[in-house]
């Protein structure tokens, strides 16, 4: 499903997915379909779509393995910030969102944009917040990067934002932790319990205020609160590599 039947990804041109879903069940397209969900909730959105008799193993997505060893520190002066957002600028990525956000903050920040544009009248959209911005906040956008330079990239930034409407797993969300940036991001991925584990926030896109609130919070943030962040949130991809079952989990899918 690569997370395309979440709620948040559904209402992007709902009305032609919800007529293509209806097609599907009523001829048994997927009948002798086995479903790979990433987590437990992603097998529940094909349950909802396809009924409790639809065939769904759960492994969860590779994370790629290389990983610095080494964290590379930044500089993190009280009263700037500078964020990052790397994704295809398309509304299930939710950039419109993130520039609504940016427009209600106060302090000093840079946003960089990273990201091919797939959908040029959602571009246009977001352009005309970008052109509306006050002084204080500053959006570039650099176009897309190559894959095998994003990690290193990250350890530019302070925080990675994006409020995405839906991810089956985010790998770039933990690409970002990887290189010691951590993530202010939406609830609906699985990525979650980011604030008590010291390595971001995930937060209801229903609560504009809390995203506003986190980044003005990520602003005046000290060097010492940000090295203490930035470590976390290192040591836990390192975790996460280390005890993740994957690898079998996904061999399981091809079991008979």
């Amino acid at each position: 499903a690569r997370g395309m039947l979440a709620e948040g990804s559904l209402a992007v041109k709902r009305t032609k997915k919800t007529i293509f879903l209806k097609l599907a069940g009523w001829i048994g397209l997927f009948n002798n379909v086995i479903f790979h969900a990433t987590t437990s909730s992603e097998a529940d959105d094909i349950f909802k779509q396809f009924g409790k008799g639809a065939k769904v193993r759960i492994a969860p997505n590779l994370p790629g393995k290389n990983i610095e060893n080494n964290l590379l520190s930044r500089t993190k002066e009280e009263g700037f910030v500078k964020l990052i957002n790397i994704a295809r600028i398309s509304p299930e990525k939710n950039l419109k969102l993130a520039l609504k956000v940016l427009k209600e903050v106060k302090g000093n920040v840079i946003f960089d944009i990273y990201g091919t544009i797939y959908n040029t009248g959602y571009w246009d959209e977001c352009l005309s917040l970008i052109n509306n911005m006050p002084s204080n906040i500053r959006i570039n956008y650099k176009e897309s990067i190559e894959r095998d330079k994003v990690q290193k990239l990250f350890q530019e930034y302070h925080f990675m934002f994006m409020p995405t409407t839906g991810e089956n797993f985010g790998h770039v969300i933990f690409e970002a932790l990887a290189a010691g940036c951590p993530v202010i991001i939406s609830d609906q991925t699985p990525w979650r319990d980011l604030e008590k584990k010291q390595v971001g926030w995930d937060i209801s896109l229903e609560d504009t205020g809390q995203f506003v609130k986190v980044i003005e919070h990520c602003v005046e943030m000290q060097q010492d609160q940000y090295n203490t962040m930035s470590k976390s949130a290192h040591e836990f991809a390192l975790e996460f590599i280390e005890n993740n079952k994957a690898i079998d989990q996904n061999r399981k899918l091809f079991s008979v």
